[in-house]
């Protein structure tokens, strides 16, 4: 995939294009292709400007949201570390700031949750005074309880 050009690469290729430097040379030049150069260089001369019309969505969950949205997700869970998707979701309904706001699912409130990897669920410590049920299992099955 080619890379893309910055404003200052465009506007130099249509500087050096003025000063009569060849779509090819400019394009070699700068290791883009020819089509990019001769683009850059058009849009300019019609006085369009040099910036690229074609931007990158922001990614991630929660990012078709509100921001206040996002931000009261986070600051939830971070009061409430023990609450889940559902939990999370149904508090967001009840908050003054986000009436009218359109609020994620729970399952996207969960991707949201997961990003980060200290909201991740971690498993359950294993107290070293409580026996676990494996060993109980293992040392009733030895004992016979018929007399």
């Amino acid at each position: 995939m080619a890379r893309q050009t910055s404003e200052e690469q465009r506007v130099e290729f249509y500087r050096r294009h003025l000063h009569g430097g060849t779509y090819a040379e400019i394009a070699d030049s700068y290791g883009v292709s020819l089509e990019c150069v001769r683009y850059w260089c058009r849009k300019q001369g019609k006085g369009e400007g040099v910036q690229s019309q074609w931007h990158i969505p922001q990614r991630g969950a929660l990012s078709q949201f509100d921001e206040w949205v996002r931000k009261k997700v986070l600051e939830l869970r971070e009061r409430h570390p023990r609450w889940g998707p559902v939990s999370l979701r149904l508090q967001l309904e009840k908050e003054p700031e986000l009436k009218g706001k359109r609020l994620p699912s729970p399952a996207s409130i969960g991707r949201l949750l997961h990003e980060f990897p200290e909201n991740r669920r971690r498993p359950k410590k294993n107290d070293p005074n409580q026996p676990n049920n494996c060993s109980l299992l293992a040392t009733n099955a030895g004992k016979s309880t018929s007399k």
